[in-house]
């Protein structure tokens, strides 16, 4: 399942963000490998770095479960 990156940040209140990603072409893939480093570099202040680290490794977490889950698996 591949993340929708404008939905994924409007949904955890980081909209002000959908530009700047869209413009350095972060795509899902992309989103997961993000450092802070990475969001330094996109210009993020620290407030918000810390907060869509911690996003991207909630994401990152459930998201593996959610990829791996096959229809009759459960």
């Amino acid at each position: 399942m591949m993340i929708d990156v404008r939905a994924w940040l409007c949904e955890r209140g980081f909209e002000k963000f959908v530009d700047l990603f869209e413009e350095n072409e972060i795509d899902g893939e992309v989103l997961l490998q993000l450092t802070n480093e990475d969001l330094r570099e996109l210009g993020l202040a620290l407030g918000p770095r810390k907060k869509m680290l911690t996003a991207i490794l909630d994401e990152s977490s459930s998201g593996l479960s959610r990829t791996t889950d096959t229809p009759g698996s459960q």
